[in-house]
């Protein structure tokens, strides 16, 4: 540092650099000015499946699968697509007995005892309820309540619209009540996990604004927003997920 000959002294120092010396060192200037401080966080993610929108499709009865409508992995349904075909001693049973429920309780109006006609009203009702419950639509029961025939099948259909990203369900196979046949998730909206250093997290919060860029998409930025940081850190990495 050097002070200026014939000038007057001034309350900043001024800094002489050789031209050569400011190339080599890749000097840059500008003026100073107030601006907001803002920080760039760069993380690797993987894009994930948005849990809030996935489907569990379970065997509400136990049975026998004989057809399936939805055969590989990766088939995209709607919602009340059929899923398969499921036959099931058990539904069979209840279907004859709402049919004989039915029939009793006509039989019970005729001859105007009222007392067992609502005895036999309430059996009618708690059957079509254990039906509803395994999963028979309401369009269904009515159908057999005016056929008065027994459907052998139970057709499971699809909870929401989506892609099916797992599946347990073959042909001929047998299934417990409860058992899962299919997972669907709706993919119009999707997780995007990033891995950030703890020494990164003071600067993240919930809502604030995140780009993504994909290496097989260049040059195209995907808008979004931070919904959540995880509260716990992996152990091995020291990175937590948001």
């Amino acid at each position: 540092v050097y002070e200026e000959e014939g000038e007057e002294k001034v309350p900043y120092s001024i800094i002489h650099i050789d031209p050569v010396t400011i190339q080599n060192m890749g000097v840059r200037l500008a003026r100073v000015k107030r601006k907001p401080l803002v920080r760039n966080i760069r993380a690797y993610a993987t894009v994930a499946y948005d849990e809030r929108y996935m489907k569990v499709v379970s065997a509400w009865v136990g049975g026998r699968i004989d057809k399936l409508y939805v055969d590989f992995t990766g088939v995209e349904v709607r919602k009340g697509d059929p899923l398969a075909e499921l036959y099931s001693p058990a539904l069979i049973t209840t279907q004859q007995e709402l049919i004989l429920a039915l029939e009793t309780r006509g039989r019970l109006w005729k001859l105007g005892n009222q007392e067992s006609l609502r005895s036999a009203s309430h059996l009618v009702e708690a059957t079509k309820m254990r039906l509803l419950l395994w999963g028979i639509t309401k369009n269904q029961i009515d159908e057999i309540e005016r056929s008065r025939e027994v459907k052998t099948h139970m057709t499971i259909y699809a909870p929401i619209g989506g892609t099916v990203i797992d599946k347990k369900a073959f042909e001929g196979q047998y299934v417990k009540e409860g058992e899962r046949l299919y997972t669907i998730a709706d993919l119009s909206t999707v997780w995007v996990l990033a891995d950030v250093y703890e020494y990164e997290l003071p600067w993240v919060r919930n809502g604030m604004p995140a780009e993504m860029e994909l290496s097989y998409i260049p040059g195209m930025r995907f808008k979004g927003k931070v919904l959540y940081v995880y509260p716990y850190m992996d152990e091995k990495t020291r990175t937590a997920k948001l």
